[in-house]
């Protein structure tokens, strides 16, 4: 087990924290272009943004546990990765808009 995880676990969550600035970022980006001025004026939209920004970084785990599971299988590609991280930020840059979609059009009383 150790073995494991010093050869297959260790280098694949390395580089997935080496990608994980290129998710943070792309996903402030995008929800500080959405949100605008309203994430400072409105605390619930505050709010939200800092939960899904909490959440997306516990789902981010999914990729790094996926390849390593694929790497353990015997399969040593790096190519999973990037259309692991690319569905996973797509999949994710959707969930951003569908939660926000609320404060982006909201509805007339």
């Amino acid at each position: 087990m150790d073995q494991f995880l010093s050869t297959v676990a260790r280098p694949v969550f390395l580089a997935w924290e080496k990608l994980r600035l290129l998710y943070v970022a792309i996903l402030t980006v995008f929800t500080l272009f959405l949100t605008g001025k309203l994430i400072l004026s409105d605390p619930h939209v505050l709010f939200t943004v800092i939960t899904g920004a909490l959440a997306a970084n516990i789902l981010y785990f999914a990729g790094p546990i996926t390849e390593t599971y694929i790497r353990w299988l015997g399969y040593n590609k790096n190519w999973p990765r990037w259309v692991l991280f690319v569905l996973g930020t797509v999949l994710s840059l959707l969930l951003v808009l569908l939660e926000l979609v609320s404060f982006l059009f909201p509805t007339p009383n």
